[in-house]
């Protein structure tokens, strides 16, 4: 399953590499599940505290980020501060945040999917969490997809 830019796949790559702490969750989920739409960046849930913080500038730095650019992420608290920055522009854009709707980092890391890319693999939040993260947004485009989610929740389930 190829779903990614480039430019998408080689971050992730780095974030795997560097040892970072992470779930792939919004858009590109979403299309995991079967669910294919359009989306304008990447979502990335991050692993609350500062060591998972340093492993992130780490990759970013490895992915091309300059050091006076990662200023104001060094200076980010993610021991306690819900934290949300972003990289690039859309449809190249990535998002990370440290806190999604309904869903706790350490339950949706012990339940996830994993998807493989090239030589690696990242993990994919669950398609029970996921829709959990999006059913209170009042987005429609989060509607939408809890709608189409669920519907295929319900076919799955189905089938077992």
């Amino acid at each position: 399953m190829d779903i990614f830019f480039k430019e998408h796949r080689q971050l992730l790559r780095l974030l795997v590499k560097r040892n970072v702490s992470f779930i792939l969750i919004g858009g590109y989920a979403v299309n995991y599940y079967g669910y294919e739409r359009t989306t304008g960046d990447m979502d990335i849930w991050l692993e609350l505290g500062n060591e998972n913080k340093y492993r992130v500038v780490l990759a970013l730095r490895d992915f091309g980020i300059e050091d006076s650019d990662l200023e104001q992420l060094t200076r980010m608290d993610f021991e306690s501060a819900p934290p949300v920055f972003f990289i690039g522009e859309p449809p190249r854009r990535v998002d990370f945040l440290t806190v999604i709707n309904n869903v706790k980092f350490e339950d949706a890391i012990a339940e996830a999917n994993y998807l493989k890319i090239d030589d690696f693999q990242i993990p994919v939040i669950n398609l029970k969490h996921l829709i959990l993260s999006k059913i209170t947004s009042s987005r429609l485009k989060d509607k939408a997809d809890v709608e189409e989610l669920q519907r295929i929740n319900r076919y799955r389930n189905q089938d077992n």
